[in-house]
């Protein structure tokens, strides 16, 4: 179980690190069982075994995956309904409890769609920032939500430098002091990466369990470069930056293939 915060801000984009997880080992699975082998049927198997709390050997790996399937598949969808088959699941967060895993695939569809929509100097980026901005199901009241609209206004300008932009537009959100700078770091590394810098590739954020995507300031650096080339190639095997440029189906149908390697596994 990943331990999750679903931030206001925090450049959109950046959850707590989360404890690695144990990468799947053992037998291959049958070619029987990956005949029959179905995501969604994987999917109700997992929630009925978090039902009957008889959690299987790779659940909490299979549940990650799960998500990123379903987030893969809205996002090349374009449609946050493909989320809902996830409702089912629960994920543990620091800040929320126990929330369903259709609020998280969403979240990841808001937080994908801003990423591009930045990287590619959308004219909605406003809207996109919003709403990643708000939580789903959070009601501002209008003060808050004025303030929400100032850092979104100044954090998606490129004229002013990023360590600037990411210092006010976090003043406006409703973090303790305390942790400001965490978050102002985060902002730096997230953006300075989608504006081609590559000085986070050692910050921890940038691990392979990352919520996003694997390796996320590194990814985000690799699509602004393959965007701008009109080149996916460039994306190497980044998940998160060839899902980006437009092969998230793809990026959906290889975690299927992951997840019926853990759901038929020893069988």
């Amino acid at each position: 179980m990943r331990n999750i915060s679903r931030p206001l801000f925090v450049i959109f984009l950046a959850l707590l690190a989360a404890p690695a997880r144990s990468a799947s080992t053992g037998a291959a699975p049958s070619g029987d069982c990956r005949t029959a082998f179905s995501v969604p049927e994987a999917l109700k198997d997992l929630a009925a075994r978090d039902a009957a709390k008889t959690p299987g050997q790779h659940d909490d790996d299979l549940r990650w995956k799960l998500l990123a399937y379903y987030k893969w598949r809205a996002f090349s969808a374009a449609d946050a309904a493909q989320c809902l088959p996830m409702k089912d699941l629960r994920f543990l967060t620091d800040v929320h409890g126990a929330v369903g895993g259709d609020v998280l695939c969403r979240d990841l569809f808001h937080r994908l769609a801003f990423v591009r929509g930045y990287v590619e100097h959308s004219q909605d980026i406003r809207r996109l920032c919003m709403e990643n901005v708000v939580n789903e199901g959070d009601k501002p009241d209008a003060e808050q939500l004025a303030r929400y609209r100032k850092a979104c206004d100044i954090i998606v300008r490129p004229d002013v430098p990023v360590e600037e932009r990411c210092a006010q537009a976090i003043s406006y959100m409703p973090f303790p002091p305390e942790k400001r700078p965490k978050h102002v770091r985060r902002c730096v590394c997230d953006f300075g990466s989608m504006m081609g810098g590559g000085e986070c590739h050692e910050d921890p954020g940038n691990n392979r369990e990352g919520f996003l995507g694997p390796a996320r300031y590194d990814s985000e650096k690799e699509f602004r470069a393959a965007y701008a080339a009109k080149n996916v190639e460039l994306c190497g095997t980044s998940e998160l930056c060839r899902g980006l440029m437009g092969q998230g189906k793809a990026m959906a149908e290889a975690q299927a293939g992951k997840i019926a390697d853990l759901a038929c596994e020893g069988r």
